[in-house]
């Protein structure tokens, strides 16, 4: 399943997100230095029942 690239303006800034689709409140993936949103790519297809939100800046 592909993630949809979504946009949350907070504060004054505008995150760029992956979510997956899925039931309930997603937990939110934060990535480190260096890494992307993208990183949980992997890690979504073990989540099916669960909705994933990957923030990307």
């Amino acid at each position: 399943m592909e993630p949809v690239e979504s946009f949350f303006p907070v504060s004054g800034l505008n995150l760029t997100a992956l979510a997956w689709p899925g039931k309930g409140i997603p937990p939110i993936a934060l990535h480190g230095w260096f890494d992307i949103a993208a990183s949980f790519r992997p890690l979504a297809p073990y989540l099916k029942e669960e909705k994933v939100c990957s923030l990307s800046n």
